[in-house]
């Protein structure tokens, strides 16, 4: 099955405030490692070895600009 996690990108944050947001709303913890964030110019974030827990959030953030077209 897949899991429970929603993904929210704020490209329009002030500054360098942009970033990716997992949110797992799901009751158990997923490991991220190899998870990817990637735009389409080809940009990329690859997880390591990280648990996102239950009924929480991750922030990836980024330069502005960087995940506008994601």
């Amino acid at each position: 099955s897949r899991p429970d996690v929603k993904v929210d990108v704020q490209p329009e944050s002030i500054g360098d405030g942009e970033y990716v947001e997992l949110e797992n709303q799901g009751d158990k913890a997923y490991n991220l490692e190899n998870w990817r964030i990637e735009d389409e110019d080809g940009n990329e974030f690859v997880f390591e070895d990280v648990d996102l827990d239950e009924e929480s959030s991750l922030r990836v953030y980024s330069r502005h600009g960087h995940w506008k077209k994601a």
